[in-house]
């Protein structure tokens, strides 16, 4: 009797282990093993900012008042009396340090002095300007080569008499969701601030708003921010920041950086974008 129980207490321990056992290897086989790597310096973020702060700018814009009289009007001495109802912060010098109030970003790809920002920062300026640290006191004017409304992005060039720091163009195609991010900018007119966060998504279509697939972040992204960097950790620009979502907090969107090299040369070459397309006219059949 004694030797039947301990057969029959031996049979169920392992019918519990096998049961035990299946669970196990269909859980295993419904969820993925986490790669995890090192953990992250506690100086990441301090370091990034030293290599990506001095190759950002801040950007400024000025509108001649005089320029904007309509077509087929001659310059009219009334305008003078006009121009008296513009705002004073309209006709102040940008070019005044005391005066400069950064309207955006950018980020310096080539010693020479070559930009990348949003188009729509210097879309209807008459002058822009550049602020290339907190250290410099000198604001220089830039001239616009070139610019791509559709897909928000312009280059600008300044002469600054010596070769300037630049940021790493990465590649946004090898970006994940969940990875570590930083955006530089000046929001607000804070001119170059940084904040953290993590890509929310790949892909995101924003009907009306632009013709390629944002990046999504989480990083704090503000008026002032369009045309700076969005920076992973290992110090490239994945991508171009550029919009928010006005309607919650954590919510930006930056343009891929893969997209914007695309289009550089063209950018550099002709100042715009050449697309092909195909026609189609309307006409009566005749009989």
């Amino acid at each position: 009797m004694k030797n039947k129980i301990i057969y029959l207490f031996i049979c169920a321990t392992i019918a519990v282990s096998s049961y035990v056992y299946k669970i196990e290897i269909a859980e295993s086989q419904n969820t993925l093993p986490m790669k995890l790597s090192d953990p992250l310096p506690a100086n990441i973020f301090v370091e990034l900012a030293k290599k990506i702060n001095p190759g950002v700018v801040s950007i400024s814009v000025s509108i001649n008042y005089r320029n904007r009289i309509p077509r087929g009007m001659n310059r009219d001495p009334f305008w003078d009396f006009f121009e008296q109802f513009v705002p004073p912060e309209e006709l102040r010098d940008p070019k005044d340090p005391k005066n400069f109030q950064p309207m955006g970003t950018g980020f310096i790809i080539e010693e020479d002095g070559l930009i990348i920002t949003n188009y729509h920062v210097i879309d209807g300026a008459d002058n822009v300007y550049v602020h290339l640290s907190q250290d410099e006191k000198k604001t220089f004017e830039a001239k616009v080569i070139g610019g791509d409304q559709r897909t928000d992005i312009a280059i600008i060039k300044i002469d600054a008499g010596k070769k300037l720091p630049i940021v790493d163009l990465g590649d946004s195609d090898k970006s994940e969701v969940g990875e570590w991010v930083s955006a530089f900018g000046n929001p607000y007119g804070h001119e170059f601030s940084m904040s953290k966060g993590i890509i929310s998504a790949k892909g995101r279509k924003i009907r009306d708003l632009n013709s390629v697939p944002f990046i999504q972040t989480d990083a704090s992204i503000n008026p002032g921010n369009s045309g700076g960097p969005l920076v992973n950790l290992k110090g490239q620009v994945i991508g171009v920041n550029t919009a928010i979502d006005a309607r919650a907090q954590g919510i930006g969107f930056a343009i891929p950086i893969n997209h914007v090299k695309s289009i550089l040369p063209q950018l550099k070459s002709a100042g715009r974008v050449v697309r092909g397309y195909i026609g189609v006219q309307i006409d009566n059949i005749s009989r």
